[in-house]
């Protein structure tokens, strides 16, 4: 009986462990050269601090962006343990980084000099991103709330809302008391 109960305990223990390691998401290695001409690695270059990472795939998820990164920047850009990007995913293809590039300058002279420091143009394969924010669709824009190790502990996707705001905020609060 004892044999039994030992090996009960030990399976639950290898149960709860295997859970633990799928319900966590590791942000995916993307990397580029902000407007301000910094290169980074994400995120990698961000351990140690909290991290807001804005996704879009489209022309129109600019819009949607603008004002989620405006009300982060509005509560968070003071605080020296939270950083915010803003990622433009043009991916890999020949085309796509030909077009990106040209259009770079012009997005650059477009963008306020206060963000420089947090737009970060992609121009790699998108599949293990996709796969690690649950995308769904180019016209969708997506958010990452990063901890400290680079794990994703908050997401969502689309409009900004003062519940889904709200939300972003508590999980904020989370790791900033911690």
């Amino acid at each position: 009986m004892k044999k039994i109960y030992i090996s009960f305990c030990l399976l639950l223990c290898f149960s709860i462990q295997a859970y633990a390691i799928d319900n966590t998401r590791i942000f995916p290695n993307i990397s580029g050269e902000t407007f301000a001409g910094n290169k980074l690695n994400l995120p990698n270059d961000l351990k140690g601090k909290i991290s807001f990472i804005n996704l879009g795939f489209s022309k129109d998820s600019s819009k949607t962006s603008e004002l989620w990164v405006k009300e982060f920047a509005k509560k968070y850009s003071k605080d020296k343990s939270t950083d915010y990007y803003i990622c433009p995913m043009l991916g890999d293809s020949f085309f796509m980084k030909n077009i990106g590039k040209m259009m770079e300058s012009t997005l650059k002279k477009q963008t306020q000099l206060s963000l420089h420091n947090h737009v970060m143009i992609i121009y790699q394969p998108l599949d293990q991103i996709k796969k690690a924010i649950n995308y769904s669709s180019d016209e969708e824009t997506y958010f990452c709330l990063l901890d400290k190790k680079g794990e994703i502990v908050w997401s969502d996707k689309g409009q900004f809302t003062n519940k889904k705001f709200n939300l972003l905020k508590e999980a904020m609060n989370k790791l900033i008391s911690n």
